[in-house]
């Protein structure tokens, strides 16, 4: 395989397949199709329900993606990234954009958590110090507006990142 644009055979065969054939007639040719492609996967406290139905996709080509996945090492560096390996190659550090997210170790480990914590706890302690900052005669932001800044990433905080077990 060269290049990043280019598909392994089995999946180019697939893919040409694929072109020539319409949702329709996916789910003509396969009464089960919406059972067949539904999937539910779960990673510590969250759970996800992902329906592949429909997408122009089979059986045939999620498992080859699947396997294709497990070939790359797709789903080694998904649990390292879980675990908390460093697999950022330029910093060489553990990411931390899965315990942004996390609520417990099962989806991130405590010290990953504990990064993030100090990282939001500096946040907040910026975002507490912008009126001051602020040029003279120009109004401060309000308390409201501070509070605002400080919840602007807590939505992703509930939402632990997903394990693809398939």
């Amino acid at each position: 395989m060269s290049g990043a644009r280019s598909l392994p055979a089995p999946l180019a065969t697939l893919a040409q397949a694929m072109r020539a054939t319409t949702l329709r007639e996916l789910f003509a040719a396969d009464s089960h199709r919406a059972t067949n492609l539904s999937h539910d996967l779960a990673c510590g406290g969250t759970e996800l329900f992902i329906d592949f139905s429909k997408q122009a996709i089979t059986t045939a080509v999620l498992d080859t993606l699947i396997d294709e996945a497990q070939t790359r090492g797709v789903f080694a560096r998904r649990d390292a990234m879980l675990a908390g390996e460093p697999i950022n190659r330029t910093e060489n550090r553990a990411v931390t954009h899965v315990a942004m997210r996390a609520t417990d170790d099962r989806t991130a480990p405590a010290r990953l958590r504990s990064e993030v914590q100090a990282g939001e706890s500096a946040l907040r302690d910026f975002i507490a110090g912008v009126p001051t900052r602020l040029p003279g005669g120009t109004p401060p932001y309000s308390a409201t507006r501070r509070r605002q800044c400080c919840r602007i990433r807590a939505p992703w905080r509930c939402c632990p990142a997903i394990s693809h077990n398939w």
